[in-house]
């Protein structure tokens, strides 16, 4: 299966019933999601977003990631980057439309 995980695309042939928590973990190598009380799932040490909305990585089966999206905190730190460099070539565009119109006004 196909999925999404923090913007890169990975593939998944393994166990459908093998819990996110353990891929991300174990295979992906992805340490923020914590085991705190798996299989309870009552901590939420192990939440994750799948397809935007937040999840217990501990209880949710691989086959529900098929064609999602997952998001971990280690994705944040790229999405906050993308988000600065769009903001910051949206001010440079602001400051030149500015300066334009000063120079209309002259």
């Amino acid at each position: 299966m196909k999925f999404i995980l923090n913007g890169k695309e990975k593939i998944f042939n393994g166990d459908p019933k093998l819990s996110l928590l353990k891929y991300l973990r174990d295979q992906a190598l992805i340490t923020s999601p914590k085991d705190g009380c798996s299989p309870q799932a009552a901590c939420g040490a192990c939440t994750v977003e799948l397809n935007g909305k937040a999840v217990l990585s501990c209880v949710t089966p691989m086959s529900k990631v098929a064609d999602g999206k997952v998001l971990t905190t280690e994705g944040l730190e790229d999405l906050i980057k993308k988000i600065e460099l769009e903001l910051n070539i949206a001010k440079e565009e602001v400051e030149q439309l500015i300066e334009k119109y000063k120079q209309l006004g002259e």
